[in-house]
């Protein structure tokens, strides 16, 4: 994982999405609840939300170098640097997340027979965010000995959907971390 993150991180292109993801839950850096992150995305939100975005974008990167696939980062990094005027960084971060945004809606997510999976617990929300959707409803559910996360959407239009997500590998992964 670090390997993938790190030529990731220094611009190596392209970036192979699915594996940096899938390793990410082998490392020692795995955190699928975003411990490490929380109040980075805080205030990165905080500070977008106030047009501040030179410290949306800093708030951005110091997530990227924790978690490079983080789409939720990646899309406030191409909208802050838009704003401010860096179109290589805003373009670069905006071919991120619709490449992050390909490695993990691997399906339409509207049923547990076709729940894309997930690393931690923030990507199936912050994917949806990305994409317009805000979750009113979110739980775990359990089918046929599965877990998935479960999403209650709407998006600006107030069109409701639901996704699915699949859990078990982040949660195996988690149980393996624990047991070292």
């Amino acid at each position: 994982y670090l390997e993938l993150h790190r030529a990731a991180l220094a611009g190596e292109r392209p970036v192979d999405w699915t594996a940096l993801r899938y390793a990410y839950l082998e490392s020692d850096e795995l955190d699928i609840g975003g411990l490490r992150t929380i109040e980075l995305h805080k205030q990165m939100m905080k500070a977008s939300k106030a047009n501040d975005y030179q410290a949306a974008l800093e708030f951005s990167r110091r997530i990227l170098e924790i978690q490079f696939f983080d789409i939720e980062a990646q899309a406030v990094c191409a909208f802050a640097a838009q704003k401010i005027g860096d179109a290589v960084t805003a373009n670069e971060c905006a071919a991120n997340v619709a490449d992050i945004r390909k490695s993990i809606m691997t399906s339409d997510a509207t049923s547990v027979e076709t729940a894309p999976v997930i690393v931690t617990v923030r990507e199936g929300m912050g994917v949806l965010n990305v994409v317009g959707y805000v979750s009113t409803e979110t739980q775990l559910i359990e089918h046929d000995s599965k877990t998935y996360a479960y999403r209650r959407t709407i998006d600006r239009h107030g069109q409701v959907r639901e996704f699915y997500f699949s859990t078990d590998l982040m949660w195996e992964a988690h149980e393996r971390k624990k047991a070292r």
